[in-house]
């Protein structure tokens, strides 16, 4: 249980070894050692590699420094000034604006999605 964690841990953490050693008196000791420099591609192969047959052939990993302030952020505006909110894509903005316009004036839960839009 604890090798699986701490595989995980690896994929996540690229670039990093993460070690386990089991020291117990009872028996030998046995210990692993977790390092994967491709991170979201190499946890892909690994699944891959269990289940025998890749589904998609090419990985696409998206990678970003988190804390660290973005270039040409987009902010949405209303006609009466900013909303401070930042736009998630092209039709991020667009969407989040009508969600919020439902729940306000129709008292719709947030995330409601009419039948004929699903």
């Amino acid at each position: 249980m604890l090798a699986e964690r701490f595989r995980e841990l690896a994929f996540l953490n690229r670039d990093q070894d993460i070690s386990l050693t089991d020291e117990r008196p009872r028996g030998r000791s046995r210990s692993v050692r977790y390092r994967f420099p491709g991170g979201a591609r190499d946890f892909v192969a690994f699944l891959d590699a269990q289940e025998r047959a890749s589904v998609h052939p090419d990985t696409i990993s998206f990678e970003r420094e988190f804390g660290h302030p973005q270039r040409g952020r987009h902010r949405r505006r209303r006609a009466d000034g900013p909303t401070g909110r930042r736009a998630d894509g092209p039709t991020g903005g667009i969407v989040a604006d009508e969600e919020l316009l439902a729940q306000h004036r129709l008292e719709l839960p947030f995330g409601f999605v009419p039948s004929s839009a699903a």
